[in-house]
């Protein structure tokens, strides 16, 4: 059997599966770059520890922000590093996929593929983002029934009924996980006057932020650097702030899958009324994100048990023969 590698590059985290091993790699997006050279030189949670240790030689990028990436030309050298720094043999040996978004033009893909191409692997799969959620969460693709999955991600949100493994209407919403972390934190420095971290976003993301009827008031103590003096400090911060700033952005990832019903086929809209929406993505287990989608699309949603990783599973399943669906939108 070929090696295969599946990559799913998102805006917040990158993660790379093997054949045969499973997930081996899971870690932030971000590089670290050599100043003189600009040559990526570590990756993920290595690279913070490189640039903190280099005295200015090298700066942090986190290039993964729109679609893949807002320079598709940094692809290669990005998937280079990572496989150099994560002890795998090179590229040539391995049938590479990539997940991408589920909307992008023939023209953004071929230039996608391009980039990705020259790695040098064996061969590229292009794998939208919502194929492969849907076969992780369960679709067989030789069905006619409509399957439904919504993909609540770092850098947007999208959604799609499939029929025969094929998408019918998919539609997308530029507001995921990384604007409801750029209000906190734009939040916590317009009323505190404190800069955190990213991993301090997460913690009330994951904490302090809940979508369903509170019973009590949340607290927890932040620290983070004063803007003013560059000194640690520790503000003592409640849930509801938190709440009403992002309640809006949720409401409108939660509309999504009522568009999708709008534009799509009475059958298969009848089909997902009886077997339900999957949810996946890392933004999904936000507390009470799963009713209230319920409640705007009228239809049960099933949360994924794995649903960060979702998306790079299904890409695996796809390119090993693991599933029914044996297409891709590109081949190499």
């Amino acid at each position: 059997m070929d090696n295969i590698c599946a990559v799913d590059i998102g805006a917040s985290r990158s993660r790379v599966c093997l054949s045969g091993k499973g997930l081996i790699y899971d870690s932030i997006s971000s590089i670290a770059v050599d100043v003189a050279s600009n040559n990526i030189k570590a990756c993920g949670e290595a690279a913070l520890e490189l640039v903190r240790k280099s005295g200015g030689r090298y700066v942090i990028k986190t290039p993964f922000k729109g679609g893949i990436t807002s320079d598709p030309n940094i692809l290669a050298p990005y998937l280079r590093a990572l496989f150099h720094q994560i002890g795998l043999a090179s590229p040539s040996k391995y049938k590479l996929g990539v997940a991408i978004p589920s909307r992008l033009t023939p023209l953004e893909t071929d230039v996608l593929g391009e980039c990705v191409r020259d790695v040098g692997a064996k061969g590229v799969f292009l794998v939208p983002a919502l194929l492969a959620a849907a076969l992780s969460a369960g679709m067989d693709g030789s069905k006619a029934d409509g399957f439904m999955v919504m993909l609540v991600g770092a850098s947007r949100t999208e959604s799609s009924v499939f029929s025969l493994g094929q998408m019918t209407v998919v539609q997308t919403s530029e507001l995921g996980g990384s604007i409801i972390g750029e209000k906190i934190a734009r939040l916590i420095m317009d009323r505190y006057g404190l800069i955190v971290s990213t991993d301090t976003v997460e913690q009330v993301k994951q904490h302090l932020i809940t979508l369903s009827p509170r019973t009590k008031i949340r607290v927890a103590d932040l620290w983070g650097r004063d803007s003013r003096t560059g000194e640690s400090r520790q503000v003592r911060v409640e849930d509801s702030i938190f709440i009403e700033e992002v309640a809006s952005i949720f409401n409108e990832i939660a509309s999504v899958p009522s568009l999708v019903f709008s534009n799509c086929d009475a059958e298969l809209v009848s089909d997902i009324s009886y077997q339900g929406l999957h949810m996946v993505g890392g933004v999904s287990v936000v507390s009470g994100l799963k009713e209230l989608v319920e409640r705007r699309s009228q239809v049960l949603v099933s949360l994924q048990s794995k649903p960060s990783t979702a998306v790079i599973e299904g890409i695996l399943s796809l390119m090993t023969g693991g599933s029914k669906v044996t297409r891709a939108l590109s081949l190499s």
